[in-house]
């Protein structure tokens, strides 16, 4: 599963809104769309590490 955060301006106001996702293609496709109607886009990108 990948997660983005959306962040827009609306009413003055920051907006904050998180969408998931199964296939990091359409991820992609959706984080380009936001970005191109002036939405700051944050990948959240989980780790697992072993020790």
């Amino acid at each position: 599963m990948y997660t983005i955060t959306v962040f827009e301006k609306v009413l003055d106001k920051l907006e904050a809104k998180m969408y998931s996702f199964d296939d990091k293609i359409e991820m992609a496709k959706f984080a380009v769309f936001a970005e191109n109607e002036g939405a700051m886009v944050v990948m959240n990108i989980g780790l697992k590490l072993t020790v």
